[in-house]
C-alpha cells in the first residue's frame, strides 16, 4: 500500500521482529533456566525420537537437540514460525536430527515418537491430551506446559475441590504428576495466567473397560453438584432410567462380556474421548471428602449389586442423550454498581425474579476482586463458569454449566461486547440505556435459544452507516444488520440532549456560585456574608436537583432512586428548612465552608456529567471527579453542615420553629434535629463508602485497561 501504513492486527504483538498472534496462543518460554529443567525432568535418552507440539522460535528445540536425542519432529501450526525455525537451525550440525512439520496438530497424523516435551497453546489442552494418550504406539510419557488451572485439574485426587470429570478420564488412561509451577513473566510476551509442566506417563496396559460405559458412569456421578454417590442413584428418576435402559440392553441381547468384565478398553475407545474432549475441557468437579466417598460406594453396592448392568445401563443413557451444544444459561450487562442495564435468562435455573437478582449480585460481588479488563476472565460460581470481562462502566457477563466449554463461553462473550461496542461506536451506561433495543437485538442474535453462539464484527460503509454482521462457530454467515447512523443517533439524541443542557446549566450555576463567593474571603467582603451573596442562587440549584430524583426513578440515568432523593433530601433540607428561616446561622464561618465544598464538587461533577454525555470527557476530568470528593466531603459535612445545624439548635428551641407541622407528633422539631445531627454521622459515612466504590470502579483497574 504505496503512502500508507500497514495495519497489525489487535491481537498481536511484536517482539524480535516478529508478531505473536495471542489467538493463536502464542507465548514463548524466554527463560533458559526454565527450559533446561523442562529438558532434565523429560529423562530423555540417545535413542529417543521428541515430539515437540508448537516449537515457536525454536528456544526449547535447541535443548532438546543439544541434549543428544536421536531426533525431534516438531509441529508448528504458523507458516512464519516454520520459517524461523526452519532459519535458525539451516547450516548448523542440529538441523539433520531436526524435522519441521508445518499443520494443525489436531488435524494431522502424528508420527512416531518415544517422548512428547513441548510448551502448547493452552486453547487445545484437552483435546491435545487424549490424542497424545490415543496415539499408537503408546510413548514412554509426555512433559507438557498447560495453564496452571488446568493442570491442577489433571492432577486432582478424589476429595480434592478441582477433582472433575476431566481428572477421572485421564486418570484412567495414564497416571500424571505436577513438575513445575511456572510463573507468566518466564513468557515473551506474558499471558495473563500462569503454568504448570504435568508429566503424563500412559498406562500399559490399558484399564479393562469400555469407555463408552465408563464416560456414561462418569457423567452421572458428577452430573449434580454437591451430591453424594448414594444420593444420585436413589433419586427415582436415575433408578426409572436404569431400569428402562437395562430392559434394553436385555433386548438387544448384548454379549456377557461386559458383565464378566473381560471387555478391555480399545484405540477406538480412546478415539471416542479424543473425540469428547470439548465436553471435558477446563471442567471443575464437586468437593467430597474420602468418608463421603466409601460410604456412597457401598451404597451403590447395595442399591445396584451388579455394578458391570448399572455402567451398561448408564451406556445406554448416554448413547440417547441429545447432541451437546454450547449452552449459555444467561448474559448480563450490569453497571458498575452490579445495577441491571439487560439481562437474558435462556434456562429456568433461576425461576424467579428474587432469584436472579439474587445471582447477579452475588457474581457481581465475587468478581470485584479481580483486576478485569478488555480480557475475558473466567471465575466458578455457585455450580457455573462465568466469563466476564470490564470495559468502562459495564460489566458483560456470559454464564454457562460448569461443563460447558469455556472457549465457546468466551467466545460467545467476546461476540457480546463487539456489538454492543459496534452500535454506539462508544459504550458506557448512559450509551447502552440509549440503545437498549438494539442491544436486546443483539443478545437474541448472538444466542439463539442459549444454544447457538454467533461471533459479531461491526463495519462502518462509504455511506456513514453502521453495519454489523455475523457468523456462526462454524464460520457460516448468518445475519446481517444495516443500521444507519441517522436511526442510531435518533435514538439517542434526546435523551442525550437533554441531559447535556440539565448538566451544564447545573455545573454553570454552581460556576457563578463559586464566583460569588471567592469575593468573601478578601476583605472587605467578609465569610459571613456569604448566604447573602450566594444563598438565593444556592437554594434555587439545590431545590432545582430534584430532576435528578425523577431522572433516577424513570430510568433517564441509572442510579438508585432512594440513594438520589436521601441525598438530595438532606441538602434541600439544611438549606431551605435550617439556614434560610433561621437568618442567625447565615451569618456564621460553616454556612460559607459549605457552600464553598459544594459549589466546587459540584462544579467538577456536572462538568463531568457533561462531557461524558458528549463522549468527550478528558481523563483528567474523570480522575478529578473520583478523587475531589475525597477532602471535600469531610469538609462541606463535618465543619459545613453538622456545625451549622448544631448553632442553629437554640435558634430552633427558641422560635419554637415548625411547631405546627409537629405539634400533631409527640417530637418537636428541634428533637427531630438532634436525632438528624445523632445519624448524621452513620448516613453520611454510608454516602461516603458509596462514592469510595464508585471510585474503585472507575479508576482501580487503570494498571489493567493499560496492558490491555
Amino acid at each position: 500500500m504505496a503512502g500508507g501504513k500497514i495495519k497489525r492486527s489487535s491481537g498481536a504483538r511484536l517482539q524480535g521482529g516478529i508478531p505473536f498472534e495471542k489467538s493463536k496462543g502464542q507465548h514463548i518460554l524466554k527463560n533458559p533456566a526454565l527450559v533446561d529443567s523442562i529438558v532434565d525432568k523429560a529423562g530423555l535418552k540417545p535413542t529417543d525420537t521428541v515430539l515437540e507440539i508448537g516449537p515457536g522460535t525454536g528456544n526449547l528445540t535447541k535443548r532438546l537437540l543439544e541434549a543428544g536425542v536421536k531426533s525431534v519432529v516438531a509441529i508448528e501450526l504458523d507458516p512464519r514460525m516454520v520459517l524461523e525455525l526452519n532459519r535458525r537451525f539451516q547450516g548448523t550440525p542440529l538441523s539433520s536430527r531436526l524435522k519441521v512439520i508445518q499443520g494443525d496438530v489436531l488435524k494431522c497424523d502424528l508420527p512416531y515418537f518415544d517422548i512428547c516435551v513441548a510448551n502448547i497453546p493452552y486453547q487445545i489442552s484437552s483435546p491435545l491430551t487424549f490424542k497424545l494418550l490415543s496415539h499408537r504406539p503408546i510413548f514412554r510419557c509426555a512433559v507438557i506446559m498447560f495453564q496452571h488451572e488446568f493442570a491442577m485439574r489433571l492432577v486432582a485426587k478424589a476429595g480434592d475441590s478441582l477433582y472433575c470429570r476431566l481428572s477421572v478420564n485421564v486418570q484412567l488412561l495414564s497416571r500424571v504428576s505436577h513438575l513445575i509451577k511456572v510463573g507468566r513473566n518466564n513468557f515473551r510476551p506474558p499471558p495473563k495466567v500462569d503454568s504448570s509442566v504435568v508429566r503424563i506417563e500412559p498406562r500399559k496396559p490399558l484399564p479393562p473397560v469400555s469407555f463408552k460405559e465408563w464416560d456414561g458412569l462418569v457423567r452421572l456421578c458428577f452430573n449434580r453438584k454437591n451430591k453424594t454417590l448414594g444420593s444420585i442413584f436413589k433419586q427415582k428418576k436415575v433408578l426409572a432410567l436404569l431400569e428402562k435402559n437395562y430392559k434394553t440392553m436385555q433386548s438387544l441381547q448384548l454379549t456377557s462380556d461386559t458383565e464378566t468384565g473381560n471387555e478391555k478398553m480399545s484405540v477406538d475407545d480412546v478415539a471416542l474421548l479424543a473425540h469428547m474432549v470439548d465436553e471435558l475441557n477446563m471442567e471443575t468437579g464437586e468437593e467430597k471428602d474420602d468418608d463421603e466417598m466409601e460410604m456412597d460406594d457401598a451404597d451403590m453396592r447395595r442399591e445396584l449389586p451388579n455394578s458391570a448392568k448399572l455402567i451398561s445401563c448408564i451406556y445406554c443413557h448416554s448413547s440417547t442423550m441429545p447432541e451437546s451444544c454450547p449452552s449459555v444459561k444467561n448474559i448480563l450487562l450490569l453497571d458498575s454498581e452490579g445495577k441491571r442495564v439487560a439481562v437474558k435468562y435462556y434456562t429456568e435455573d433461576w425461576p424467579t425474579l428474587s432469584a436472579k437478582l439474587a445471582f447477579e449480585k452475588s457474581v457481581f460481588v465475587k468478581t470485584q476482586k479481580a483486576a478485569a479488563g478488555t480480557e475475558a476472565e473466567i471465575v466458578m460460581f455457585d455450580g457455573h463458569i462465568v466469563v466476564y470481562k470490564f470495559i468502562k462502566d459495564l460489566h458483560f457477563f456470559v454464564t454457562g454449566g460448569e461443563e460447558e466449554n469455556e472457549l465457546i463461553l468466551a467466545s460467545v462473550l467476546q461476540g457480546f461486547t463487539d456489538a454492543v461496542y459496534s452500535v454506539p461506536y462508544y459504550i458506557d451506561k448512559r450509551t447502552a440505556l440509549g440503545n437498549l433495543d438494539l442491544i436486546l437485538l443483539c443478545l437474541d442474535e448472538i444466542v439463539d435459544g442459549g444454544c447457538r453462539g454467533f461471533l459479531w464484527k461491526g463495519q462502518v460503509d462509504v455511506s456513514g452507516g453502521h453495519c454489523l454482521a455475523a457468523w456462526d462457530t462454524r464460520g457460516a454467515a448468518a445475519c446481517r444488520v444495516q443500521l444507519p447512523a441517522t436511526a442510531i443517533d435518533a435514538m439517542v439524541r434526546p435523551s442525550q440532549l437533554y441531559l447535556t443542557s440539565y448538566n451544564s446549566a447545573q455545573a454553570l450555576g454552581w460556576f457563578v456560585a463559586f464566583l460569588r463567593l471567592l469575593p468573601c474571603l478578601v476583605p472587605p467582603v467578609s465569610v459571613h456574608s456569604s448566604y447573602a451573596v450566594a444563598g438565593d442562587l444556592v437554594c434555587l440549584l439545590q431545590t432545582w436537583a430534584i430532576l435528578e430524583t425523577v431522572h433516577a426513578a424513570v430510568g433517564l440515568v441509572h442510579t438508585a432512586p432512594l440513594l438520589a432523593f436521601l441525598q438530595w433530601g438532606g441538602r434541600t433540607h439544611f438549606v431551605l428548612a435550617v439556614v434560610r428561616q433561621i437568618p442567625e446561622v447565615q451569618s456564621t464561618t460553616s454556612v460559607f465552608i459549605t457552600f464553598m465544598a459544594w459549589s466546587i464538587s459540584e462544579v467538577i461533577r456536572y462538568s463531568h456529567y457533561t462531557l461524558t454525555t458528549l463522549k468527550v470527557c478528558p481523563a483528567w476530568l474523570t480522575y478529578l471527579r473520583y478523587t475531589s470528593f475525597i477532602p471535600l466531603y469531610p469538609i462541606g459535612v463535618g465543619p459545613g453542615e453538622m456545625w451549622t445545624m448544631y448553632q442553629a439548635l437554640p435558634f430552633v428551641k427558641e422560635m419554637d420553629l415548625y411547631s405546627g407541622l409537629f405539634g400533631k407528633f409527640s417530637m418537636s422539631y428541634h428533637s427531630f434535629l438532634v436525632a438528624v445531627l445523632a445519624c448524621y454521622p452513620f448516613l453520611w459515612m454510608k454516602l461516603y463508602l458509596h462514592v469510595f466504590k464508585q471510585r474503585k470502579s472507575k479508576l482501580g483497574k487503570v494498571g489493567a485497561k493499560k496492558r490491555a
